[in-house]
């Protein structure tokens, strides 16, 4: 949005901006008429490409990677039931068989997709703010233990933050008693939630993909993120920042959250959050020290896959 936002500035006669990324708009005013071309090419020049996003992509290279995961998913399940190994996803949503593995899994997911989208540009702040910091200081060259600080303590805030918050969930959902058709509609939701973060990862539908929640661009100086001083830069308000990423609008992130809920037990809805936590880790940690792992044709190969075994 910024970006695109001070490309249209620079069109001579635009007085105001205001773009959108989620609705993939661009208001432009101005105090005569505009040129429509060179408003195009100003969005151009910001490495966008102006019209509408269809709802289902027309790049064969998406749907084939998509056909085919789907064939060789399908071919497991079969023979995970002829073998009699069928039973085994029973125990997804029991935390004591297997679940906990298919929560860490989720967690995965999410680190190299919508949680990096969401809380990456927190995770970079911190850690831009932690090198000014160093720099003022003339502690310059540091080694990578040093320089990786602000990201293992924000992830490290996050599974606290996650398992604590996580136990208090269970013990609300051991407060209340459901009816059968509140918990199923809980679960129908945590299934139009996973199916559309599935569709989000396959890029089957770019209109949906263009849905990923986001933090406001502001809201990086009130949690003081993008501050680089020394005064600016604590480990611990990292750390609590990181336990505050729980209440973010992450798809994931709310689906394993009522699955948590369900479970009406503190220590297994602890446990759960604590590790989806977990999962999120690897991702975001590239994000922090290793930017181009976060990035490529590989990866998003294997999202496209990761998003139909979502689905």
């Amino acid at each position: 949005e910024k970006r695109v936002r001070r490309a249209l500035r620079t069109v001579p006669g635009v007085q105001s901006v205001r773009v959108s990324a989620a609705r993939g708009t661009a208001t432009v005013r101005g105090d005569a008429p505009l040129d429509r071309a060179l408003l195009d090419d100003a969005i151009r020049s910001a490495g966008y490409e102006p019209g509408a996003s269809p709802w289902l992509t027309r790049d064969p290279s998406v749907w084939r990677t998509v056909v085919v995961a789907a064939v060789a998913i399908g071919v497991v399940v079969v023979l995970a039931s002829g073998l009699g190994l069928a039973d085994l996803t029973s125990g997804l949503s029991d935390p004591g068989r297997g679940g906990l593995l298919f929560v860490l899994v989720l967690g995965v997911t999410a680190g190299v997709s919508t949680c990096m989208a969401m809380v990456g540009g927190l995770v970079l702040g911190f850690s831009a703010s932690h090198a000014a910091a160093l720099v003022a200081r003339g502690e310059a060259g540091l080694p990578f233990t040093t320089r990786i600080r602000p990201q293992l303590a924000f992830n490290a805030g996050r599974i606290v933050g996650f398992g604590v918050l996580g136990a208090l969930l269970g013990a609300l959902g051991s407060t209340m008693s459901l009816p059968i058709a509140v918990t199923a509609a809980l679960v129908l939701a945590v299934a139009v939630v996973m199916f559309l973060l599935g569709i989000r990862l396959t890029g089957v539908s770019p209109r949906v993909a263009g849905w990923s929640p986001r933090l406001p661009a502001g809201r990086s100086r009130v949690l003081g993120s993008d501050t680089a001083t020394d005064a600016g830069y604590s480990h611990w308000r990292t750390a609590l920042i990181g336990a505050a990423t729980f209440f973010l609008p992450c798809g994931f992130t709310q689906a394993v959250q009522v699955y948590a809920l369900s479970t009406a037990s503190p220590v297994a809805a602890g446990a759960i959050m604590a590790t989806f936590a977990v999962g999120t880790t690897p991702g975001l940690l590239a994000l922090g020290s290793v930017p181009e792992l976060g990035t490529g044709r590989r990866q998003a190969t294997v999202l496209r896959v990761v998003g139909v075994l979502v689905i």
